[in-house]
């Protein structure tokens, strides 16, 4: 029997990281009605510099009616880089069980700041959600 020749093998690198996926803040019962008013989140975490992967906002109670949206930014009234437009919508929170899977603006900015939700276009009726910011801290 002829021999094959060399044996094929492949491998995978993973790319182990020092900086665990965690979660950074949480914003329980935010009042998607009031319009332009800032809603701090909690630190959870014990670092400061912080990269936002991942925003979920469960809903609470109530329900969408009309469609609000609204930024979250790193500092009051709208200011800075904000990690998600002023133009997200979260129509989606129309009953138990339901959620939104916020996007990220697209950004090098590494944060240090507790961030604040902004309504921009408020709900018709109430509605409040609980927001989860996960990411990675770079100074733990």
């Amino acid at each position: 029997m002829a021999n094959p020749g060399a044996a094929t093998t492949s491998t995978f690198n993973a790319v182990v990281s020092p900086y665990p996926l965690q979660l950074l803040f949480f914003l329980p019962n935010a009042n998607m009605q009031l319009s332009n008013q800032d809603q701090q989140f909690t630190r959870i975490f014990t670092g400061s510099l912080y990269d936002p992967i991942y925003i979920i906002a469960l809903w609470k109670s109530g329900a969408a009616s009309g469609s609000p949206t609204g930024g979250i930014y790193p500092l009051p009234s709208r200011g800075g880089t904000g990690l998600v437009s002023s133009t997200q919508s979260y129509s989606g929170l129309t009953g138990a069980n339901t959620q939104v899977n916020v996007t990220i603006q697209a950004t090098t900015t590494t944060y240090s700041q507790t961030p604040f939700l902004n309504v921009n276009a408020a709900n018709a009726a109430a509605l409040f959600a609980d927001f989860r910011i996960y990411g990675f801290c770079y100074d733990i």
